[in-house]
C-alpha cells in the first residue's frame, strides 16, 4: 500500500510539473506574439491575405485574449480530467505548427515573420505532450480535435469582442 501512495505521488508530481511546464511555455510565446507580431502586423499589412488585411490589434487587446487564453488553459487543468489538458497541449502544438508554417510562408514572400518560440517550443510540447498521453491515452483523438476547434473558435470570438471594444 505504502509503495503504491508513492508511485501515485510521483505521477501527480510529474504531471502537475508538466503542466507548469506547458503553461510556462504559453506565457513565453504569448510575450512574444505580443512584442513581435503586433509591430509586423502593421508593417506588412500588404503582404497579408485579405481577411487578414483588416486585423487591427492593440497591445492591450491581445493581452486581454492572453489572459483569457492562461485562463482557460488554468481551468482546464485544474478541473478536468488530465485528458482534457493533454487535448489542450495538442491544440497549443497545432497552434505553434501553424506559426511555423506561417514563418515558412513569410520568409518565401519577403516579409518573415520571426516568431522563435514556435520552431523551438514545437518538439518540446510534443515531448510533454507525449509523456502526459501515458497516462491518459483514452478518449485523446477525441478530446484534441474538439481542443483545435474550442481554441480555433476562442481565438475568432476573442478578435470579434476586442475589435467591438477597440471601436467604443
Amino acid at each position: 500500500m505504502e509503495k503504491e501512495a508513492a508511485c501515485f505521488s510521483e505521477v501527480v508530481s510529474l504531471v502537475w510539473w508538466l503542466v507548469g511546464a506547458v503553461l510556462v511555455l504559453f506565457l513565453w510565446h504569448e510575450v512574444e506574439e505580443c512584442r513581435v507580431l503586433l509591430p509586423w502586423l502593421h508593417r506588412n499589412r500588404e503582404h497579408l491575405p485579405a481577411p487578414m488585411k483588416n486585423l487591427s490589434l492593440q497591445p492591450a487587446a491581445f493581452t486581454l485574449i492572453a489572459l483569457e487564453e492562461l485562463t482557460l488553459l488554468s481551468v482546464i487543468s485544474l478541473f478536468l480530467p488530465l485528458v482534457w489538458f493533454t487535448a489542450a497541449t495538442i491544440a497549443y502544438g497545432f497552434h505553434l505548427t501553424v506559426h511555423c508554417v506561417q514563418m515558412l510562408v513569410t520568409y518565401q514572400r519577403g516579409c518573415f515573420l520571426p516568431l522563435w518560440s514556435a520552431p523551438i517550443q514545437l518538439p518540446i510540447v510534443a515531448l510533454l505532450a507525449w509523456g502526459m498521453y501515458h497516462h491518459h491515452r483514452s478518449g485523446l483523438l477525441t478530446a484534441s480535435l474538439m481542443m483545435i476547434g474550442v481554441m480555433v473558435l476562442n481565438l475568432v470570438l476573442m478578435h470579434a469582442l476586442t475589435a467591438r471594444l477597440q471601436q467604443q
